[in-house]
């Protein structure tokens, strides 16, 4: 038996001088001028084009592994046994997709940002995506993704197999980041004092309240202990002598 190596997509071609002519055994006194290959049986996949002469063409797509044929010589008069020849076809994609996961933001509350995903396969394409974000599936095909903006730690995980029909390949890239509070203060609250601070003219407070980072969800403004507004503004100054805390 002879034996050959083909690559998956790629024509396996054998000339002349190391064809089945030339390399197999003849079992016929026959000079090999005088011979011709007949073929028995073709392989089960792929396609052959096998030569008088010896040489031959083999081509397969799709598909890697072993595959034979067998043939037999002919010197006009008789036929040789059948001899077989064995062509072992490796596969032509060996890696899975390539992935790539780009962060775009700042890892804060209000700008928590986003995943870019990309996924490439040059040999054999892409069959299939899945992307989870905290271990929940939101999408199957590569793009821009939104992380969610809840403190803590964030994950996604991209999963992909390529179309390579003869053996899929996959590949699984993670990546993962910590949300933070991009506010780490207070409110800023400014009160201002008009008045003389008499019975006549007791004068009044005003109130002006700012947050840059997330503005401001509620006020509560008191004068000693009792709740006297909700909002921003001017506030009276009792005219009752005495000592008052806003």
């Amino acid at each position: 038996d002879i034996a050959y190596y083909a690559t998956e997509s790629t024509t396996l071609s054998i000339e002349l001088n190391e064809g089945v002519l030339t390399m197999g055994v003849i079992d016929i006194d026959t000079s090999s001028e005088l011979l011709t290959i007949h073929l028995v049986d073709g392989p089960a996949v792929g396609t052959l084009t096998l030569n008088p002469d010896g040489s031959f063409e083999y081509y397969v797509t799709g598909w890697s592994g072993t595959v034979t044929f067998t043939y037999r010589a002919f010197d006009g008069t008789d036929y040789s046994n059948t001899a077989t020849v064995t062509i072992y076809v490796a596969d032509d994609d060996t890696t899975g997709p390539e992935i790539t996961i780009m962060y775009t933001g700042d890892c804060t509350d209000g700008a928590p940002g986003t995943w870019t995903v990309t996924v490439v396969d040059p040999e054999s394409g892409i069959d299939w995506i899945t992307v989870e974000i905290d271990g929940v599936l939101v999408g199957t095909t590569a793009g821009v993704y939104v992380i969610p903006n809840t403190l803590g730690a964030h994950g996604i995980t991209v999963t992909a197999v390529n179309a390579d029909l003869s053996s899929p390949l996959s590949s699984t890239l993670s990546d993962s980041i910590v949300i933070v509070d991009d506010d780490v203060t207070g409110p800023s609250i400014l009160i201002t004092y008009v008045g003389d601070m008499t019975e006549t003219n007791p004068g009044y407070w005003t109130v002006a309240i700012s947050d840059a980072e997330s503005g401001i969800y509620s006020i509560v403004v008191e004068i000693d202990g009792v709740v006297v507004g909700t909002l921003e503004g001017d506030y009276a100054v009792p005219s009752l002598v005495g000592d008052y805390t806003i």
